[in-house]
Parts: structure tokens; sequence; C-alpha cells
């Protein structure tokens, strides 16, 4: 049976029931729902119970006079109490006195009045206590119109690096000639999304897990109206914004008149979620009312419930469940791993024996390209299936695009719980508030944070840990879990490991390999995708204990590759889009459905990975995506639509665009063009341009055809935004207008 067939087969049920999801406000059931979200169904609730909101949350305006400085001494700085002018000739940074004490975690977003001239965009900077500045904390504030005062919201609870600190310094930073006049900066507490609103959705992190919420005000009582599934089970986290104020959370059944309290407990710990699972299988069948209860003796307290749903559980063994189950999606990207480098791509040396098993009972794609030589840009580009182009998102401080989805929002709303476990500051991409991942855990932090941070060579094993507790607890439902590892980011040569995403690979790894005039940076490189392939095979082991092995998708991949010395004696990444940047290693297996063996030839990017997922999962072709799926081609068909396209890779100016078995290498204006048979010299060492005159020019002209229409869309996509930067939803907006915040 084909792909395409057992995926319809597999998928019809569900998709028939998930269509059945119900409208709370009607009264009226329908069809049977395999996944119902409260936070997603808010406004279909029947009827929200509870205290009217009061204006809470500090409003702190950070003084303009008292020490504001600039970094290079070069500027101009005026001060007082109505406006702070900096006047800069070239590049510099203006610095706010030290010592502001300002909460990350408590900061929701900052409300900044500004007008600037003389360019069109400003970095926002901040040192946190006890460091120095890193450039990857930043945040870019895209200047709409010159010389206009302006009012910039920036919703700092989304930007990672800036949410779990004490802040004790911030600086505006140009690259340019400018002039900046503030008016404000003022800090909104975090407090203010819950005022002013009994109830609502939010996103909230405890633990440095961020998670969607429905919040609401104690006591209050949330009631739904619904149809329950066979094998009904209630899940959620269940959390509380203030310490020393316990709520008790309710669920409670009404169903024919008759009132059951199903379930009770008291949360009383602000800094930990209370995950729980409730039976609701008594009930399969039948119409029902469900309210999601909470209060407290506590005045002004906030009750979470971090993704609340009711699902129908897969139930074990069974034939006709198994049918209709969804399968499971697991996306496992190395950082900086390159394809070249790994025995199954034709490597000397045994590097990944664990990846080679792995592909082996799978399907292995030969020439896959990243479309960045960095991870921001590239993660950006293959969780949106667009261009880097199109989304913009380009450099330090950059937020996804409000108008472009990510495919694991789709996932979601389809009924898969959603998890990324992120080792990567830059992943997943920053986005103003929505519920693309049902848990985000930024392990990162375990070595950015706290009184004894980790080493980085820690991390995997904290991954490790956390992606079977994920698996283990959502084996019941259908789940995506992305993993983003960083061993191979930028490995050392020697020496203690920084604080900087450096790797020290532990031993057996470090001393694997020694080249006959010593161990090189390259030495070092190899020992470390054998470190990586071994954390790689812990996951994959434990999805097989757990019995989900054949009903998931894998799909191994890397964001970018690595250079060692072969082009322009550079080493490392965010370079020009040589082979060894944007060549990376593409592995897929789902055993029993996907042929074994199979090795796929033909181009294809990480753009395609978004619609192949999304035909894997039975969902409808998503008009956005710019990639293609996967799954005909591992079945042999559409082989020339791969390869008669432009796959193209960038990094900032530089432009690297492959057809066929040709490569052009030019600036983004198709000026200083190379060209490479990639057929014959894919390590990229011989121009056959002059040899090649009109294959040039056409592959010009289609590069220049690509830009002007991906930048068209980005235009587009940026028209009918009003502000610039980073933005409040207009729910929060709203809220803050009527707290007298924002006029």
């Amino acid at each position: 049976m084909g792909l395409q067939i057992r995926i319809f087969l597999l998928w019809l049920a569900p998709l028939v029931a998930l269509t059945g999801a119900l409208s709370g406000c009607s009264g009226k059931t329908e069809k049977l729902y395999g996944c119902y979200r409260f936070d997603d169904h808010f406004g279909d609730a029947v009827s929200v119970d509870g205290p009217i909101a009061q204006p809470e949350g500090e409003r702190r305006l950070l003084s303009l006079t008292g020490g504001w400085a600039s970094e290079t001494g070069a500027s101009t700085v005026e001060e007082s109490e109505s406006r702070l002018v900096f006047s800069a000739d070239a590049a510099d940074r203006l610095e706010s006195p030290k010592g502001l004490q300002v909460s990350g975690i408590r900061t929701d977003s900052i409300v900044l009045k500004m007008k600037v001239s003389g360019t069109d965009e400003v970095f926002l900077n901040w040192i946190p206590k006890g460091s120095g500045i890193e450039e990857h904390r930043i945040l870019r504030i895209r200047v709409p119109n010159q010389n206009e005062m302006t009012v910039y919201h920036l919703q700092m609870t989304k930007v990672s690096s800036w949410r779990h600190r004490e802040i004790d310094q911030v600086l505006f930073q140009v690259r340019s000639a400018a002039r900046l006049e503030i008016e404000s900066i003022e800090l909104i507490d975090r407090r203010v999304p819950f005022s002013q609103s009994t109830a609502g959705v939010i996103q909230y992190s405890i633990e440095d897990r961020l998670r969607p919420c429905l919040y609401n005000h104690c006591p209050a009582t949330l009631r739904y109206r619904l149809r329950m599934p066979h094998r009904a089970l209630f899940s959620a986290g269940l959390g509380v914004v203030e310490p020393d104020s316990p709520v008790t959370f309710q669920l409670v059944v009404e169903t024919d008149g008759k009132v059951e309290t199903v379930f009770t407990k008291e949360v009383n710990d602000p800094s930990h979620w209370d995950d729980i699972e409730v039976d609701l299988s008594g009930y399969a069948g039948q119409e029902v009312d469900l309210s999601l209860i909470s209060g407290s003796a506590g005045a002004g307290q906030v009750a979470l419930w971090s993704n609340p749903a009711v699902f129908e559980r897969y139930e074990a063994g069974g034939q006709a469940a198994a049918d209709r189950r969804l399968p499971n999606v697991v996306l496992y990207v190395i950082d900086c791993l390159r394809a070249d480098h790994l025995e199954t791509y034709g490597y000397g040396r045994e590097t990944a024996p664990n990846l080679a098993a792995f592909v082996a009972t799978g399907v292995k794609f030969n020439r896959c390209f990243a479309v960045d030589t960095w991870t921001k840009s590239s993660t950006t580009s293959f969780l949106t299936g667009v261009d880097q182009l199109y989304h913009g998102v380009e450099e330090y401080g950059d937020v996804l695009p409000e108008g472009l989805t990510t495919f694991p929002e789709l996932l979601r709303r389809a009924g898969y719980e959603t998890c990324v476990l992120t080792e990567n500051p830059h992943t997943p991409p920053e986005t103003v508030p929505r519920a693309a991942y049902s848990y985000l855990e930024p392990v990162h932090l375990k070595v950015e944070l706290g009184e004894n941070p980790l080493n980085w060579r820690e991390l995997p094993e904290i991954t490790g840990k956390k992606a079977s507790a994920f698996m283990e607890s959502h084996r019941d439902r259908p789940f995506f879990l992305y993993i983003h590892s960083m061993e191979l980011h930028d490995v050392r040569d020697g020496g203690p490991a920084s604080k900087e995403f450096e790797y020290d690979p532990p031993e057996p790894f470090r001393d694997m390999f020694t080249s006959p005039e010593g161990q090189t940076q390259m030495d070092l490189y190899d020992g470390t995708v054998v470190f990586a392939d071994s954390n790689f095979k812990k996951v994959i082991d434990r999805l097989d204990e757990l019995g989900l092995m054949e009903n998931t998708l894998v799909i191994v991949t890397a964001d970018h590759g690595e250079d060692l010395g072969e082009h322009e004696n550079h080493w490392g990444h965010h370079e020009a889009p040589y082979n060894t940047l944007t060549h990376v290693p593409l592995l897929i297996r789902w055993p029993g459905t996907l042929p074994a063996g199979r090795v796929v030839n033909e181009n294809v990017a990480l753009l395609d990975l978004a619609p192949t997922v999304l035909d894997v999962a039975g969902q409808a072709p998503f008009g956005q995506f710019q990639g293609e799926s996967l799954v005909p081609l591992i079945w042999g068909r559409n082989a020339a639509l791969f390869n008669e396209r432009l796959i193209v890779s960038r990094w900032f100016n530089a432009v690297g665009a492959v057809k066929g078995d040709w490569k052009l290498f030019c600036n983004l204006n198709g000026d200083d063009a190379r060209l490479y048979n990639l057929a014959t010299d894919f390590g990229e060492t011989t121009d056959v341009a002059g040899q090649n005159p009109a294959l040039l020019e056409t592959l010009k002209s289609e590069l220049r055809a690509h830009v002007d229409r991906q930048q068209a869309l980005h235009d587009a996509l940026a028209k009918p935004a009003t502000k610039p930067g980073v933005k409040i939803d207009p729910q929060i907006e709203q809220q803050l207008k009527d707290l007298g915040y924002l006029k």
C-alpha cells in the first residue's frame, strides 16, 4: 500500500472527528472529536464567572536623567526630565546608568516613545546583573517613519535572553550616524496582561518552561459544553502567579442534572507547574458541562491552567485505535553538522554509526541544502517553510513577523501536543504571543543562569531526560517533539570551555581522532560528531522502549554546517554559503511505512520539511509554504520538479543558488558571479563561469526573479503593520489603553 493511501486511511477518522469541535455558545453538538483545547476555544465557553479584575501591576518609568552616556564618548547626550536626546556621528551606544534592578521575569513589555532620524533601525541591548554585554542579548527596533514620535511596544516576555534575569543596564545601539529623541521608557509589569479581565488566554513561563494557558482571577468558574470522546482524558498543568496564597483547583462534570466533582487539588508554589490527568472515560459519548473551577482565600491571586485539553487516549494494543492513530513526529536538529563528515555520506572516518544504522532502515537525501548559514535565520525558514528574504529574520534581535505561521502551530491545531527542547538561544524563533508549542523548554538556560551554571557538554543528558519524560507522558496521544542539540557548536581547540556557546567535548570523544601532524580542529570536530551521534541514539532507544517507534516519523538534520578552513581560511559558520555550510544531512525514518534503505539524489531543501510533515500528518497543503512535500519524491515521483527549481542559500549579501548540478555563487545583485559544477566539483574549487556564459546568465536571471519575488512578499507582509518591532497582541494592547498606559 502506498504511503499516501495509508496516510489517508490513518487520518480519515481523526480528521472527521476533529471537525466536530463544539461551539459551546450554541449549545449544539456535532461529531466526536479527537482533541479539544480549552485555551483555543476560550471564546466558546458557555460562561465565565468570577471577580472583575482590578488594574494591577507596577508602572515604572525609567529616569531620563542622572547618568545616561555615550559608550564611545564621541556622541552628544542631552538629559532633561521630558526628553533624552542622543546624537551620534557614527556607530555608538547610548548607555543607561548602571544598577537599574529591573526584574526580567516581572517585566512583560517596554513601552518606548521615541523619535528617530538618520537610521531605519535601532537596537536595544541589555546587560544582566553580574554580566557583560553579549551580542545575542539584543532586540531590533524597526523605524517606520523618520523624525516622527512613535510608540514602540516591545514584549520582553517573548525574548528568551531577557525574561530570566535581573537587568542592570539598558543600551540603545545605532550602527551609523543617527539622532534619537526619547520621551519615555516605561516598564510594564507582568501582571498587567491579567488586569481588566476575569479570565483569558496567555503564554506564561514557570521554572523556565513557557506554556499557553487559560488564566482566571480567583475565585472563578470557566464552564464549557462538549461531548466526551471514548477513552476521554483531561490533562493540564496547574500553576499560580503569586506565592503564599494557595489555589484549590477543581474539575466538575454536570450531566442530566447530576453534578460530580471529579478532581480537586491545592497548589501553592508559583515556581512549579503541577501536571495532572483526570480520567473522564466514564462520560464517553455524553454531552456534559465541564467546569474548570479555582478558588483562593488570598486577594488578587491568579490561577493558571496550562495546555488544558480533553483528548481521546490511544488504547494500547487496540487494532481499531492503531488504525486511527495520528503519527508522532520527532525533528532532531544537530547544530553545525556537516553531511560530508558522516560515513553514511561517504566520509572516511566512522563518526556516526548510530545515524548510519538509523538511515539503513529509512530514507537518505544526498543533496539537502539549508537556506542560511546560521541558526536564527535557518530555523525560522524551515519552521515557516519560506525563504529568508521573505521572513526577514536575518540577525540578532529579529523577531518572526506576525503574518507568518510555523508548521508546529498547524500541528497543534490538528490535535498534536507540541514540544521544543532547545540548547540554542536562537531557536525557536521569537514571536509575538501565539501557541506554537504546548511546551517550550530552553535547556541552554542551565548554562546561562544560576549560581552554579552547567558546562555546555552537560546539556545533552538533561535534554535526553526531558525528551524521555515528554515522550513517556504523551505516549497515549499524538505528539511533535523538536530537539535542537548543540554539541558541535564552535568546538574548542583546547583550554577550558567558555560560556559562549563553545563545547569542550568530553572524553573519550575529545581524543578519539588525531591526525599525523597532531590533533587538529577537524579531529576535535569529528570526535564531537561521535558524541552527538551517541546522544541521538539515547533518544531513539527510548522511543523504541516506549513502543512508539512504528508510529513515529523521525527526521534528523542540521540547521547549517561548519567551515573547517576549506574556503577563505574561514572556521566556524555564519559566513558565505559554500556547501561546507549549506549541505546538511537529511535522514527520515518511519518503520513499516517509508521504504527502508531508499537513497534520494535529487536536490532538496530544508524548506521542504514543513510541507512534508504536514503531508505525513494528513493535513491539507498550506499556502504559505514555498517548499515541496518530499513524500512523492520518496516514492520516485516528481524528480523533475526538484531538479528544475532553484534552491537559494544566503548569508547577508552572499548568495548560493543551486539548480540541478550547477551552483551560482555571487552577491545579491548577481555581481562577482562564479559557477560551479557540483557533479564534478562539490567542494567548489574551480570556477567554470567562463566556459558556460549562457548558463551563467540564465541562472543570474532566475536568481534576480527569485529575489524580486521574495522581496515583494516581504514588503506585502510588512505593509499592514502600523507599529514596528515586537508588538503586543490586540487584547493586551486594549488592556494597556484601559489602564491608561497607552493612548
